[in-house]
């Protein structure tokens, strides 16, 4: 019975953990960007989390802060990549850099939002409303000025007016596929940081579960070397 209680509850919380990650993504509310615009629905409610998933607008070999007049040089679906617009015969490999702007409206003025950043290929900067919200790596415009680097951020803002402009500049010369990796969530800051802790307290139970494993076969281990 001993041997195989270990065992037994790290299957269960790995189970535990999944179900509770997939618990925290099914309560966030769904739409879509199109044109560079994300609009919030009328019924959002305080709770809810989004992803800015959809068309962001991008702008090639670019780092911009504000969002310019002109039109951009692509509507790109994030979470995705760019190779459609960056691969070229004398750019095989999706080389380059970039800015993404995603407009969202629906705010109420005077409001805490905090926005999840998961990892872009294979560095970022993000911006809101003209203000630093936090990097990944260091972006640049060669591969020499360059830094990749994996790191998740959340941070908050106070939205100003109705609407706010989120600007994310990524820079890729490290991957074969560059752009916006993964989705973005955006929220009331409450409802964002609520999302995070319980991400991070699943993956604390997963890495539990793992270690818990790890120990036990040393143990069997140790056990047959000694008997």
């Amino acid at each position: 019975m001993f041997v195989f209680m270990p065992t037994k509850i790290s299957i269960s919380w790995l189970f535990f953990a999944l179900y509770f990650s997939v618990s925290v993504y099914s309560q966030t509310g769904s739409t879509t960007a199109k044109n560079g615009f994300y609009i919030l629905p009328p019924d959002a409610q305080q709770k809810n989390v989004y992803w800015l998933e959809g068309e962001w607008a991008f702008y090639k070999s670019s780092y911009l802060i504000e969002k310019p007049e002109k039109a951009p040089d692509a509507y790109l679906i994030a979470p995705g990549w760019w190779n459609d617009i960056m691969v070229s015969p004398e750019n095989p490999r999706a080389f380059g850099y970039g800015t993404f702007f995603v407009t969202i409206k629906g705010l109420q003025a005077n409001k805490s939002y905090a926005l999840k950043f998961n990892t872009a290929g294979c560095s970022m900067r993000a911006y809101v409303n003209g203000q630093f919200l936090g990097s990944q790596g260091s972006p640049g415009t060669s591969a020499q000025t360059t830094v990749p680097f994996y790191k998740p951020f959340v941070a908050s803002f106070t939205s100003q007016a109705d609407s706010a402009v989120v600007a994310v500049q990524v820079a890729n010369y490290t991957h074969r596929e560059g752009g916006m990796w993964y989705v973005t969530l955006f929220g009331e800051a409450e409802a964002v940081y609520k999302v995070e802790n319980r991400l991070i307290f699943a993956e604390s139970l997963l890495f539990g579960a793992f270690l818990i494993m790890a120990f036990y076969h040393l143990y069997l281990w140790w056990l047959r070397r000694r008997f």
